[in-house]
């Protein structure tokens, strides 16, 4: 999961210490929490079906042991 947000204001930190770590981690937690009751769900765009239809449209453009490896790798999908 990602979140997506116009930049913040403020500047790089070049040397961050110890404070910075906690107050990061503390945000992260927050984060976690504010979210742990709506999970986001989506189905992959590039899933099982996928790699087995791609893989079986790239291997007339591979070498004979590159085309090898991939067969094998498509037969233990």
């Amino acid at each position: 999961p990602a979140l997506l947000q116009p930049r913040l204001p403020g500047k790089h930190i070049s040397e961050p210490n110890t404070q910075h770590c906690v107050q990061i981690g503390e945000l992260l937690a927050n984060l976690h929490l504010a979210t742990r009751e709506q999970v986001l769900e989506r189905k992959t765009d590039r899933g099982l079906d996928w790699m087995l239809s791609e893989g079986r449209n790239f291997l007339s453009h591979l070498g004979e042991t590159q085309r090898a490896l991939l067969e094998k790798s498509l037969q233990e999908i």
